[in-house]
């Protein structure tokens, strides 16, 4: 709470320099977005609600709150892909709503990031038994090319219709309901409604969150992308990218270079030159389509031309004058069905520069604003607004294993021992050959130390060190052989160990999809988490 007041404090403050300046929002500006932003949130939130449950007030369904929102009031943000995701990502929504509610007209939003793409349409689920669990997969449509999941549309409508009575089935034999049987419906009446799988998953998950009494406001990245004050920070970085071109690429040198990152597209691939042409943070593809293009941009006889590659697609003049022909373009461009969309850096760029005050990431986006965050600070010579990072750990209720990774590591060394030093794992140490064969090893163990210390006539021993290391290591080998039972029944545990660790990654895994989950048990771990937050 503390960093958002001050996060909203430093960003009344305007720009650093000024250039920086054009980038980063005046008040009235951050004021206008969060206007843009609130009222479409507002739509689409009952537009999500509505497609799940029919006919709703969102301020009055169920326990959902009904605090009023203002553009003045603490904004915290987060957002995530529309997947199935792990309850350790659901997590950011409830704290976000739980943040809000406890302060008058703040506002708790959720980004529905539908600008990324789509993975493979099916969950893990655990098969098997406790004791021997292996991985299993429940697909909710058939595979088909991957594209954003603004794109997205069901490709076999028998799978995707009987997903929920399918991963039920999957999951009977573990003895518990899971959500997805109360959330399946919602998806399918969502779908048919919206025409999109991603949007149909947000409106479920939405419409259990307002029930749960922890709603927030929703809008897809999509959307986002369509506001008039989205496009006018987009002309003004366009209008500075040779300057945001180098420090963005400079910093991810940086980066990699402190992590020792060697490949060259991790955490995120520099921008491009091409001759002329500069890449743009930002992804752009037609209506349908399911490639997304890097969106390029030259400065070409006084004009700013944009391109996809394949063909420029419009110009506008630089500088602040420019600001309205360049967004008109835009506009141009989404009425001919070409979609102009951020990429990671630039989505929680914006979000957090122009109606965030507290952006709350989980542990991957965190470490992607990381970079952000250089970029900012290069670019404008001040500290950009802190953001938070949340996660969690929930696990299916499933029986696992005690066995740690640290028994695995002392039995391996207790095997090592008792083929290094037999004579401490004898079956029969009482056996008087054995004895015999102990005694004399300690003799000449004791001979050896003696010798390293310089206790004794050193010549004379150091001449038989090379006898003496034989007979050390024959009389090992002899005990060696009365050692077997005790090497057996380490064998076994270890084997066994192995085995219980193993199972454990599936029986303990944390990142099944939270529909797989007891309704419960969620809404547990949800309030409990919210406790904790304060």
């Amino acid at each position: 709470m503390v960093a958002a007041q001050k996060n909203a404090a430093a960003l009344a403050t305007g720009g650093r320099d000024a250039e920086w300046a054009r980038l980063w929002p005046s008040l009235e500006e951050r004021k206008d977005v969060r206007t843009e932003v609130l009222a479409a949130a507002e739509a689409w939130t009952q537009r999500l609600l509505h497609a799940a449950l029919g006919p709703v007030d969102p301020r009055s369904h169920c326990g959902g709150w009904a605090g009023i929102r203002t553009v003045d009031g603490l904004w915290f943000v987060t957002g995530h892909q529309p997947a199935l995701f792990h309850p350790g990502v659901w997590i950011k929504n409830f704290a976000a709503s739980r943040l809000a509610r406890a302060q008058c007209g703040a506002v708790g939003l959720n980004l529905i990031v539908d600008n990324d793409l789509a993975p493979s349409p099916a969950v893990a689920v655990p098969e098997g038994s406790t004791s021997e669990p292996r991985w299993g997969s429940v697909p909710y449509d058939a595979p088909q090319i991957t594209g954003p999941w603004e794109e997205t549309q069901v490709a076999n409508r028998l799978v995707f219709s009987s997903f929920g009575d399918r991963l039920g089935t999957a999951l009977s034999q573990w003895g518990w309901s899971p959500l997805v049987r109360e959330l399946w419906p919602r998806v399918l009446r969502a779908e048919s409604e919206l025409g999109n799988p991603g949007w149909a998953f947000a409106a479920a998950r939405t419409a259990t969150e307002w029930e749960w009494g922890f709603g927030n406001l929703e809008i897809p990245l999509s959307a986002v992308c369509q506001l008039r004050g989205f496009q006018r920070f987009t002309i003004r970085l366009l209008n500075q990218l040779p300057r945001f071109h180098t420090i963005y690429n400079k910093t991810l040198a940086d980066y990699r270079q402190l992590y020792k990152l060697r490949s060259q597209t991790h955490p995120v691939p520099d921008l491009r030159r091409e001759h002329d042409w500069l890449e743009a943070p930002f992804w752009i593809w037609r209506n349908r389509e399911r490639q997304r293009r890097r969106l390029l941009i030259r400065l070409q006889a006084g004009e700013i031309e944009l391109a996809d590659g394949r063909e420029v697609l419009g110009t506008f003049p630089p500088g602040e004058e420019g600001l309205t022909a360049g967004i008109h373009v835009l506009q141009s461009l989404a009425s001919r069905g070409i979609k102009l969309r951020t990429r990671a850096l630039t989505t929680t760029l914006f979000s957090r520069l122009y109606f965030a005050d507290l952006f709350i990431h989980g542990i991957g986006g965190a470490k992607y604003d990381e970079i952000t965050d250089q970029i900012v600070e290069q670019f404008c010579g001040g500290a950009p607004p802190v953001y938070a990072t949340l996660s969690a750990t929930l696990r299916l209720p499933l029986p696992a294993f005690d066995e740690t990774v640290e028994d695995l590591r002392r039995l391996k060394q207790s095997l090592r021992a008792a083929e290094q030093h037999p004579q401490d794992f004898l079956d029969n140490p009482a056996e008087a050959e054995t004895r015999l064969l102990v005694e004399e090893l300690d003799r000449l163990i004791q001979v050896q130390h003696a010798w390293r210390r310089g206790e004794a006539n050193s010549q004379e021993l150091a001449s038989q060190a090379p006898t003496r290391y034989r007979q050390l290591q024959q009389l090992r080998q002899r005990l060696l052989a009365s050692t077997r039972q005790a090497r057996e029944r380490i064998s076994a545990r270890l084997k066994l160990i192995e085995q219980h660790l193993a199972a454990n990654l599936v029986l303990r895994n944390r990142e099944f999809a939270f529909c797989l989950f007891p309704t419960d048990l969620l809404r547990s771990f949800a309030e409990d988490a919210c406790r904790a937050i304060g």
